[in-house]
This record gives structure tokens, C-alpha cells and sequence, in this order.
């Protein structure tokens, strides 16, 4: 009876492989229900922090940890909105880089205009734009591998789709041969798949870069500003224009200094600024010589219409016939 009761009595455990006695064996016959084994096992399985090996903390509940998930993105970004605040002047920095952009898009189109409706390229140099367009097309790059943020050199690349079409009105005006255009756009398709890959080493672009500063200098501004002098006026050069690229050049040179510390995109903003007022002036200096001659021909106009209606009245007065003035009588 004792044998049996030991026998239903003993449990082993499932997972430390040792089998448990009881510390008295019972006299009476010994009965495993059903309730008494389930509790027994109950109370042998191991706690639920080590089940399957796996250790869990016990006062952490499904409750906590999703506050838990909920609060660190939160804190995440308080975080982020804490390291990421801007003094005024970065902010404006950052506002105006934006502006410029945004007025940059905007910044040939009254000279793709002018061009359209007047049909002509005249006193544009060709030269010129082409080394602006190549010059536009290394610092877009340039800033783009630096890894700057988009409103620091934003309105290069919008100036750089307009030359784009400039240049081709000039081709298209001029009159330019297929069999010169053709090669140079696959040249010029090529030379920017180049700079944009990393193909292009750094040291090769930063190079580029600070050549395009003296580049854009003498190849592109100061071919025009000489184009200027010579025919003693800026032809059909936009007002619009020119003010745009001045405004755009003080605006870059803010944001340069404040965002970014970029020497060479600093000394490129100040020598452009300097060299576009030059041609500011310029194309104001021939508005008002327009505005002069304009107002010149309109005072010839007068006095010449004056002066045809006075003939014309004189005129009038010497057609009157004889009869008509009365004989004088005899005495």
C-alpha cells in the first residue's frame, strides 16, 4: 500500500530531471485525481520569467511596455527639436535661402522673353552663357556631394535649366549648324553624367569648384561687360534679370556665411555680386539712354507736326480767292 502510494505520489519534474517524494508516506490508500496532480504540477513548474529559457521581468507588463513604445518616439523627437534649434539669423538664413529659390526660378524668364518676342539674341554673348552653364554645372554638383541642404544652392540649378534654354535660343537665333550644335550637347550631356557619378573624385570636383569661381569671371561677366562697352549699350538684356542676379548673389552670401562656412562659395558669391552690378548699371545706364532718345523723337515729333500744321495753314490762307476780298472804291 505504501509502494502504491509512493508510486502514484511521486512526480518528476520536467525539466530538472529528478524525481520528488513526498516527506511522509500517507497511511491512508493513496488516490491521484485528476485536481491533486494538476495542482501538484502547478506547483513544480517553474517560474514564468525562466520558462523555455527566456528571461522576462516580472513587473513589466503588455501596459508599460507599450507607454514605453509610445513614449520614446516622443522623446525621440522633443530630442531632435531641441537639437536642432536655430539662432534668428539661421533661421532667416534659412528662410531667405528659400526665398531665393524661389524668386531664382523666376530669373530669366523676362530675358526668355524678351528674346521670343523680339525674335533676336542680339548683344547676348554666346561664349558667355555656355561658361555660365558649365560653371552652374560643377557647383551643382559640388554642393550636391557636399552633402548641403537644398535652400543653401537651390536657385544654381534653377538657374541652370533656364541657361539651359537661353543658350539654345542663342543657337536657334544665330542660326547656329546642326553639324556644331549636335557634338557640343553630347560634349556638354556627358560632361555632367561625369561630374554627377561618383566617377568623379572630390578632389577633382573641389578643384572644378574653385575654378569656376575665377572662370565665371572671366569667361562668362567679363566677356559681357566688354561686350557692353564696345557697342555702348546692353542690347536686349533684361532690367528684371540682372537685378534678380544681384539680389540673389547678396542673399547667397548671407546664407553662406551664416549655414554653411563654404569659403569658395563665398569668394565665388562676392566676386559674381560685384561683376553682376557692373552689368546692372550697364543695362540701366542703356534704359536711360532709351528713355532719352525716346523722349528726344517724341519732342521731334511735336515740333515736327507744329510745324506741318502751320505750313498747312499758311497754306490755306494763300488758297483764298481774289474775289473774295473786297476792291478798293474810287473817289
Amino acid at each position: 500500500m505504501q509502494l502504491a502510494a509512493g508510486a502514484c505520489s511521486a512526480q518528476r519534474h520536467p525539466h530538472a530531471g529528478r524525481t520528488i517524494f513526498p516527506l511522509a508516506p500517507s497511511h491512508k490508500p493513496a488516490t491521484c485525481s485528476p485536481p491533486a496532480r494538476l495542482q501538484h504540477q502547478q506547483h513544480l513548474r517553474p517560474p514564468s520569467h525562466v520558462q523555455h529559457g527566456v528571461t522576462r521581468p516580472r513587473d513589466v507588463s503588455r501596459g508599460a511596455l507599450a507607454e514605453a513604445a509610445v513614449a520614446a518616439p516622443a522623446a525621440a523627437a522633443a530630442a531632435a527639436v531641441v537639437a536642432t534649434q536655430l539662432s534668428p539669423a539661421q533661421v532667416a538664413a534659412v528662410v531667405l535661402g528659400w526665398a531665393c529659390f524661389a524668386g531664382s526660378c523666376f530669373r530669366s524668364l523676362p530675358q526668355i522673353i524678351k528674346m521670343v518676342q523680339h525674335r533676336s539674341a542680339e548683344g547676348l554673348s554666346l561664349f558667355s552663357n555656355i561658361t555660365q552653364l558649365l560653371c552652374y554645372t560643377v557647383m551643382v554638383a559640388y554642393n550636391a556631394r557636399q552633402g548641403y541642404a537644398f535652400n543653401t544652392y537651390g536657385e544654381v540649378l534653377a538657374c541652370w535649366l533656364q541657361d539651359v534654354l537661353i543658350v539654345g535660343l542663342i543657337c536657334t537665333y544665330n542660326k547656329l549648324p546642326m553639324h556644331v550644335t549636335a557634338p557640343c550637347a553630347l560634349a556638354f550631356g556627358a560632361l555632367c553624367a561625369w561630374v554627377f557619378s561618383p566617377a568623379c573624385p572630390h578632389e577633382v570636383l573641389a578643384a572644378l569648384q574653385l575654378s569656376t569661381v575665377f572662370v565665371m569671371a572671366i569667361g562668362s561677366r567679363v566677356p559681357q561687360i566688354l561686350m557692353n562697352a564696345r557697342r555702348g549699350n546692353s542690347g536686349v538684356m533684361s532690367l528684371t534679370t540682372c537685378m534678380l542676379n544681384v539680389t540673389g548673389n547678396a542673399i547667397r552670401i548671407f546664407t553662406t556665411t551664416v549655414l554653411t562656412h563654404d569659403r569658395l562659395n563665398l569668394v565665388g558669391g562676392c566676386i559674381q555680386g560685384c561683376l553682376n552690378s557692373v552689368l546692372l548699371w550697364q543695362v540701366w545706364k542703356t534704359r536711360q539712354q532709351q528713355r532719352k532718345a525716346e523722349t528726344a523723337a517724341a519732342a521731334a515729333a511735336a515740333v515736327t507736326t507744329a510745324a506741318a500744321a502751320a505750313a498747312a495753314s499758311v497754306v490755306a490762307v494763300s488758297a483764298v480767292p481774289e474775289e473774295s476780298v473786297p476792291a478798293p472804291q474810287m473817289a
